[in-house]
């Protein structure tokens, strides 16, 4: 994974004054994730933090040159990591995962620990963390679960949106359903954010989102096991077992209209980033009859082909989903 060089890290008193590090770049983007700590890889620069005993679902927190990890970080260490998200395409898909960048550290508070009982649920197989054949069980904060140990804030243009199924797997007994919105808040188009809605009420609401129009997403941090495939084919190893890789995404409450106290160039006088006007610009909408089983013919909105566009900033996701 490529690490960045160009973060700037926090002083101390930074990290304790939200008004100094909750804008990146003009867009509101902060990441507030406490946990302990599973793993530390100094020459990656790859921090991986528990939040429940389930080893699949450690988040992956990058560490760039630039900030100074702790001296003191160790395994199981109780740590709050301060920092804001970005994204990655993937090879695999062409789709994205969510990266989490480190800006700073600091000491957890009791209330802001993981709860105690993500740590003493039944663990399954390979997922769980052990020690010694020990279960990793901290003290954690006790039986409610505290909103405050992830929480991920990220304002950005609407790149494109569509309707996801996960297939029953070992690591996804139950499959799911999912909307997932793609957010660009940086000049590069392959650094544009994931984010997942679960919620029942996201296929009506998505219906008002247009391609383009800027929001702000409030949710959580979050990784994903999906499979590891070779084209179609789902990739096997030596011993006959089927591989997954991880994938990293905002699991977010229902989008919100951006204004100016999330996108600073929103505010009078002043403009967005030539990218954000060139995409608004670059998928106008025009309309097409698309049927729909059983429900007569529903309107769609469609961009118009773009040369100068990329196919995600079409939004050609977005066009060809119809109602949830």
């Amino acid at each position: 994974m490529e690490r960045h060089v160009n973060v700037k890290p926090l002083s101390r008193s930074a990290i304790h004054n939200r008004t100094q590090h909750e804008f990146v770049g003009g867009f509101l983007n902060v990441a507030y994730q406490t946990g302990y700590v599973h793993s530390w890889d100094p020459d990656k620069g790859l921090l991986m933090l528990l939040q429940s005993n389930n080893v699949n679902n450690a988040l992956p927190i990058q560490v760039p040159p630039s900030v100074k990890a702790p001296v003191y970080l160790r395994k199981h260490l109780p740590i709050k990591v301060v920092g804001y998200l970005t994204g990655a395409q993937l090879q695999q898909d062409g789709g994205y995962s969510a990266r989490l960048l480190a800006r700073g550290f600091t000491r957890p508070t009791v209330l802001e620990l993981p709860n105690a009982n993500a740590f003493r649920k039944p663990p399954t197989g390979e997922q769980s963390v052990t020690e010694g054949g020990e279960v990793f069980k901290p003290y954690g904060s006790g039986n409610i679960l505290k909103q405050s140990g992830n929480v991920v804030e990220v304002a950005g243009i609407v790149v494109a949106w569509e309707k996801k199924i996960i297939q029953p797997s070992p690591v996804a007994p139950e499959g799911a359903t999912y909307y997932e919105v793609i957010v660009r808040n940086a000049s590069n188009p392959r650094q544009a954010i994931p984010v997942r809605l679960y919620k029942s009420a996201a296929a009506q609401t998505l219906q008002s989102i247009k391609t383009g129009m800027p929001v702000v997403i409030l949710g959580k941090y979050r990784v994903g096991v999906v499979p590891a495939l070779d084209g179609d084919q789902q990739i096997v190893n030596e011993n006959g077992e089927l591989q997954f890789r991880r994938v990293a995404y905002i699991d977010g409450q229902l989008p919100m209209l951006a204004g100016e106290t999330e996108i600073l160039d929103l505010a009078p006088g002043r403009e967005l980033p030539s990218w954000a006007t060139e995409l608004a610009n670059a998928v106008r909408p025009r309309r097409r009859l698309t049927s729909v089983a059983d429900t007569g013919a529903t309107l769609v909105e469609l961009p118009p082909q773009s040369e100068t566009a990329t196919v995600s900033e079409r939004g050609a996701i977005a066009a060809m989903l119809a109602t949830g």
